[in-house]
């Protein structure tokens, strides 16, 4: 910081700050070292605020989410979005609560009889499928999936995965891997020639 400061000492002869009412802006004039003049202008901060806010992003996400799903989710998502604190901090859960608790918004509350909706992970664990049939029927539009924001985790309708429909879409996937993982077993198979006469 002593090093800082002596370089600004020796660029820098004097700064002028000035406000701009009609802007609403300070306004700070640097003169520099050798005769140079630049203006800098920044936002004056009106009384009961300050500058370390949460970012509007980040707000409208903990709205979407909150009560349908718990802090640490929430938490989680911001940072796989890379959305931070008005300090500049990543997301915990405890921030998660905090801003949650200021915002007057309801904590997580899952279901009494069992989730009304299911995570893509939860899905797949339940139908014992990779999250790759999963994804493409979500893709083609077919499964009612939503996402509170990009990067949130899929919201899935449990009652969606008990539907003849889907099921049926579930097999056509299943019976189309199996069908691949044949071909290309045959494809890397030996095959030797006159293996039938020699054995007889």
């Amino acid at each position: 910081m002593k090093l800082k400061q002596r370089i600004v000492r020796t660029v820098i002869q004097e700064i002028v700050a000035d406000l701009d009412e009609r802007a609403n802006e300070i306004v700070l004039l640097i003169h520099w070292v050798g005769g140079r003049y630049t203006e800098v202008r920044t936002p004056k901060v009106k009384p009961g605020q300050h500058r370390r806010v949460t970012g509007g992003d980040a707000l409208e996400v903990v709205r979407r989410m909150a009560g349908r799903w718990p802090d640490e989710q929430i938490a989680a998502t911001l940072n796989r979005i890379r959305l931070r604190t008005g300090a500049g901090n990543t997301w915990s859960e405890s921030r998660v609560a905090s801003l949650r608790q200021r915002l007057g918004l309801p904590a997580h509350a899952p279901a009494v009889n069992g989730p009304l909706t299911l995570t893509l992970d939860q899905a797949c664990k339940h139908l014992g499928v990779s999250n790759t049939p999963l994804r493409k029927i979500i893709k083609s539009m077919e499964l009612p999936a939503v996402q509170a924001a990009p990067g949130a985790p899929w919201e899935i309708p449990a009652n969606v995965l008990e539907t003849k429909w889907f099921r049926q879409a579930i097999e056509r996937i299943r019976a189309g891997r199996s069908l691949w993982k044949q071909r290309a077993a045959d494809r890397w198979t030996l095959k030797l020639p006159n293996t039938e006469r020699a054995g007889e």
